[in-house]
């Protein structure tokens, strides 16, 4: 993963937590994941000039994932209800990993 692009995941998730709280009555899943989905795009563009390779990583890396979930764990993944609570999860564990706190 490029360096660059860890503030995007960062501030982006930021904005999902915020989304989140500011709309309580809504069904906030999908509002949010299309916000974090589009700053992170947006961040991107700016701190790397590429929009292509944020793109493909979160194709990469979110595709794995729901495969895993839906076809050998056979339930939902929390992305779909939480995704900024999701992308923190995420961003934990691969500090933790990166960190050696956590063998891989």
């Amino acid at each position: 993963m490029e360096p660059r692009l860890i503030p995007c995941l960062i501030i982006s998730t930021i904005l999902g937590l915020q989304i989140s709280q500011a709309t309580p009555t809504l069904e906030h899943g999908l509002i949010d994941m299309i916000s974090m989905f589009f700053c992170f795009i947006a961040l991107a563009i700016i701190f790397t000039g590429k929009w292509s390779k944020a793109a493909m990583g979160l194709a990469i890396g979110y595709g794995f994932a729901w495969t895993g979930h839906y076809f050998f764990e056979l339930n939902k993944p929390a992305t779909f209800t939480y995704p900024a609570l999701s992308l923190m999860g995420d961003l934990m564990l691969w500090f933790q990993i990166a960190t050696l706190q956590l063998s891989p």
